[in-house]
């Protein structure tokens, strides 16, 4: 189940759009479904993403799109530790 970039964009200053993520987070679990969120730009996205369970995280906190013949150096890097992308 994918919650939607608009959601977690404004999360951190929109209790409205907070409790969103949080529900679906909840109701993806309860029906035995892992959680993705897209839009993950900062560090306090991705913490409030822990905080509530949420599965996975996909945004450019993590990288920009690369072209195809870097993703092998860019994936040889990266090691295993969300941390890793702080200096990004």
């Amino acid at each position: 189940l994918k919650i939607d970039q608009s959601f977690i964009r404004n999360a951190l200053n929109n209790p409205d759009d907070a409790s969103i993520a949080r529900t679906i987070v909840r109701l993806g679990h309860s029906l035995n479904l892992k959680v993705i969120a897209e839009g993950v730009e900062t560090k306090e996205h991705e913490s409030f993403l822990i905080e509530e369970e949420c599965d996975e995280v996909q945004g450019f906190r993590y990288s920009r799109p690369i072209p195809s013949d870097q993703f092998k150096k860019f994936a040889e890097s990266y090691n295993g530790q969300l941390s890793s992308f702080d200096n990004q």
